[in-house]
């Protein structure tokens, strides 16, 4: 297999849930923070558009900055030069219907109604969708975190309750900031290899520390595939996981499976260099190993 080179994505597309959670408790929307918000966004996208480096630093979240510079160091990019690489374009908001804002702390998140358009379709291909601006305040200033697009595919409840103005479903945790601040991550340094994450888990939660906390990941009742931060190192990489039961509804036979494949760049060779699949009724609650890479 080969290694396909990650887009740096500000972008998190996902499905709505017809059941999604709650929100612990109801949060009153703030409204006057719009202008705040907006115009924090509108310059990060005249940064995105311009290729405006110090723009961006500006008007990004710091712990943005740090996850961003070190997912395109991790794919053996030069920094900033790859910042402005991607294809996408920044959504305007002229034509979207502002639904809500909520904040929490030191978080807020702006949620609009309409077409989003990131440029790479006309007008008329563009679906109505949800999209949740993130934003982080540091020393008084708001800050721009990162974008999500809710897809609900045409959900005729849910543009019921839009048409009606009826945005009690904005209370949903998918919409409501989480009052937590990112902690910032760690520089890294350009790694040996490129390398990827493969998780299958169905009846288990499993958090996947990589190289003493240089990546970090989670899933529960799922599979994906994940860029490892700070790739691997030539030599010795260090490998743990913790791994809780719960429950899933899939009728599908619970499994748990993990493998690990690098190569010296993308679109290269890529080797299998970890691969751990217990047996789904004997998964002890941790398991800790070191890989050598030549």
């Amino acid at each position: 297999m080969k290694l396909r080179l990650l887009l740096i994505l500000f972008v998190f597309s996902s499905s709505l849930s017809r059941n999604p959670p709650a929100a612990e408790t109801p949060n009153k929307p703030t409204p006057e923070l719009q202008p705040a918000l907006e115009s924090t966004y509108n310059t990060w996208r005249y940064a995105m558009s311009q290729k405006d480096f110090n723009t961006w630093k500006t008007a990004t979240a710091t712990s943005r900055q740090m996850e961003t510079r070190n997912r395109i160091i991790s794919q053996r990019l030069r920094f900033p030069d790859s910042l402005f690489a991607m294809p996408l374009q920044a959504p305007s908001l002229s034509k979207l219907v502002l639904l809500g804002i909520f904040a929490k702390g030191d978080t807020a998140n702006a949620i609009y109604y309409g077409k989003a358009n990131f440029g790479l379709e006309t007008n008329q291909t563009v679906s109505n969708n949800l999209m949740v601006l993130k934003f982080i305040r540091e020393t008084s200033q708001w800050k721009f975190d990162n974008l999500r697009i809710i897809k609900f595919s045409n959900d005729s409840d849910l543009l019921l309750k839009i048409n009606k103005q009826d945005f009690s479903f904005l209370q949903d945790a998918t919409f409501q900031p989480t009052g937590i601040s990112p902690t910032i991550a760690k520089s890294v340094k350009p790694p040996a290899y490129l390398a990827e994450l493969w998780i299958a888990a169905n009846g288990f939660e499993v958090t996947v520390n990589i190289n003493n906390g240089n990546h970090k990941s989670r899933l529960k009742n799922d599979d994906g595939r994940d860029l490892i931060i700070g790739g691997l190192v030539r030599g010795k990489n260090t490998i743990s996981l913790s791994i809780s039961p719960v429950e899933t509804k899939s009728t599908l036979p619970k499994r748990l499976e993990i493998g690990i494949y690098a190569a010296k760049a993308a679109g290269k060779p890529a080797k299998r260099v970890f691969h751990y699949a217990p047996d789904p009724a004997n998964v002890p609650p941790s398991y800790s190993v070191s890989i050598t890479v030549r």
